[in-house]
This record gives C-alpha cells, structure tokens and sequence, in this order.
C-alpha cells in the first residue's frame, strides 16, 4: 500500500505544480496585457512587453507540457498497481465509512474513457500558453506597425470579345 500512496502523492504533487504554474504564468501574462492596454503606453513598451510575453509564453508552453507528462505517468503507474492494492483501498473505504462510493472503489483505472466530450482541462491547461503566443503575436505587429500588404503584382484583366464589322 506505500508504494500506492507514493505514486499517489508524486501524481497530486505534480497536478499541483502544474497548476501552480499555470496560475502563475496566467497573472503575468495579465499585468503584461495590462500594461500594453494601458492609456496610451510608449510604443517602445508594447514591443518590450510583447517579446517579454513570448518568452514566457514559450517557457511556460514547455513546463506546462513536461508537468502534463509526468502526471500521465504517475497515473499510468497507478494503473498498473491498482488491482494489487485493490483489496486493501476497498477495506480502508469500509473502515473510513466511506459509503458513498461504490463497493468496488476503483480510482485511476476506470478514469481512463470516462469523459469522451470536451477537452482534458490539463490539456487545455498546457494548449493554453500557445493562444497567448498568437496574442503576442499580434500586439507585436500592431505595436511595431508592421503592415502585411496582400497585393497582386500583376493586374487582372477581363477577355473581352473582339467584334469585327
């Protein structure tokens, strides 16, 4: 049962890193847009602040997606010493008089397909980074005044039909 609860605790002390992060990194990422809509900030400010924001948003991006991986494998790791535990977490369910779950309290292996609509919110938790990417993306043009031009070389004609008299 040790071994269940350390793999237990590894996957809870990781799911609370990655949101830990993901709050963190989420408040910067505001005070920074914060201070790009301001009343009328330096230009020089908006782009400062857009590289700042890219930065992170590509740091947290990539420790968002490392947290993602490690709970996916401590939960992983459940499933698989589950059924050996399984006898014991049902007895301790029985003395903590934990009736209001099932009399056969499987956690992490009947997880796995239970919702099949909508996105895993650890998933959009680490997707959530790249949006903010584009964002800065975007206020990085418009703060630099970089204008993309879509424009056709060449004129275009319509045939027209020569009538002889």
């Amino acid at each position: 049962m040790e071994l269940y609860k350390l793999l237990f605790d590894g996957r809870d002390q990781d799911s609370q890193r990655f949101w830990t992060v993901f709050n963190l990194m989420s408040v910067i990422n505001g005070a920074l847009i914060a201070l790009v809509a301001s009343q009328n900030p330096p230009q020089s400010m908006k782009v400062i602040a857009s590289l700042t924001g890219i930065f992170l948003c590509m740091i947290w991006f990539s420790v968002q997606r490392r947290f993602h991986g490690w709970v996916v494998w401590w939960e992983e790791k459940l499933v698989e010493c589950e059924p050996f535990y399984l006898e014991e977490i049902n007895k301790d369910r029985q003395k903590k008089k934990l009736s209001i779950f099932p009399d056969t309290f499987v956690i992490f292996q009947r997880r796995k397909g239970a919702v099949t609509q909508g996105m895993s919110t650890r998933v959009a938790g680490w997707l959530l980074p790249l949006g903010f990417i584009i964002a800065w993306l975007l206020i990085l043009l418009w703060s630099s005044n970089i204008q993309i031009s879509l424009s056709i070389s060449t004129p275009i004609t319509t045939p027209t039909l020569l009538s002889t008299p």
